[in-house]
């Protein structure tokens, strides 16, 4: 019977040994599963400098604030497989140089409404490209930005624009119909070089300069845009407007339309309310830095409380397996001098 209950106690013992010592590797265990997509390479400053995954359609995660932007070579150069889809998230600000450069599979992209700027090159040569979804807070739409974009049918610019480059769609073989937003003030150079399919092209006064205008080479004036070539073409403007004048020297169809007459606000008001913006970002972004470090001081308590948590649980654990030790040696003597004593 004194043998049994000797047993018992030390099964007893040694497990409380084994989950004491085990206690601090369940714990470091827990603490280091985390879930990382590694397809995603993202830099410290929240930039998506490369994709190596093997998806066809892409979502981007959300927290990325741009995409791309090195000049030699697209952030999709290293896929396994060729793109079709790619979804953008709001917090993505801009698109960078060459970002989609020669994605020749990608057939439609959808763009979250944080998209300020579209960078040079940023959709060049991608021909199987048939939508896009532009932000609703696009303003830039940078240097032959959509160049080659030989599927590109049809295009909704949205009414935040205000610039658009040279060449931003030269060689958009199939597109048909665009309306150039209220406020935007130039067409620059070959805008739509070789853009052979279009059909309609609506033009508010707001655009004073066809064929000159761009902000990089502002030297070149009165160059052709490419609307030139259109064989069918019908520009709708205002009466009186850059864009009638244009269509008559060009000798290209003009029909007058009221609803392109420019409701922009002047320069001048505009350029206040900008300062005005200007002013109010830089206040929300010093809320935004006092915010972000009271979150580190909050994340860093939390960090030292969990590892305090952590420092206790291994002390419990160590204590309770050198107990349990102790008692087993303990346990194992007595049964040693019991035996003697019998013998």
């Amino acid at each position: 019977m004194r043998v049994k209950i000797i047993q018992k106690t030390v099964l007893t013992f040694c497990l409380l040994a084994l989950v004491g010592f085990s206690a601090p590797m369940l714990v470091h265990g827990a603490e280091d599963r985390q879930s990382t997509d590694s397809d995603f390479h993202i830099d410290k400053e929240g930039c998506l400098t490369s994709y190596t995954g093997s998806e066809e359609h892409v979502v981007i995660p959300e927290g990325v604030k741009r995409i791309g932007g090195n000049p030699d070579n697209s952030i999709f150069e290293d896929t396994e497989t060729e793109i079709k889809s790619v979804v953008i998230p709001d917090s993505v600000i801009e698109i960078g140089e060459r970002a989609f450069y020669t994605c020749l599979q990608l057939e439609e992209v959808t763009m979250g409404n944080g998209v300020k700027k579209i960078g040079q090159e940023a959709f060049a040569g991608c021909f199987k490209m048939k939508t896009i979804h532009l932000s609703d807070s696009l303003q830039e739409i940078g240097l032959r930005a959509f160049n080659f974009c030989e599927s590109l049918e049809a295009l909704e610019l949205p009414s935040s624009l205000r610039n658009i480059e040279m060449e931003a769609f030269g060689n958009c073989i199939s597109l048909k119909s665009l309306n150039i937003p209220d406020g935007v003030q130039a067409i620059p150079p070959g805008t739509f070089d070789r853009c052979s399919s279009m059909e309609e092209l609506y033009i508010p006064s707001s655009v004073t300069k066809i064929g000159a205008g761009s902000k990089l080479m502002p030297q070149y004036v009165g160059e052709r845009t490419g609307l030139e070539d259109c064989d069918n073409l019908t520009i709708y403007g205002a009466a009186g407007s850059a864009a009638e004048k244009y269509a008559q020297e060009k000798d290209i169809t003009f029909v007058e339309d009221e609803s392109m007459q420019s409701t922009v606000i002047p320069d001048s008001e505009e350029e206040e309310l900008e300062t005005q913006e200007e002013v109010e970002e830089e206040e929300e972004a010093i809320e935004e830095e006092t915010d972000k470090d009271e979150e580190e001081k909050k994340e860093s308590t939390q960090k030292t409380q969990s590892k305090t948590s952590v420092d206790r649980v291994q002390i419990v654990g160590l204590t309770v397996g050198a107990v349990g030790l102790v008692m087993i040696l303990i346990a194992v003597v007595i049964q040693i001098i019991r035996n003697s004593r019998r013998k």
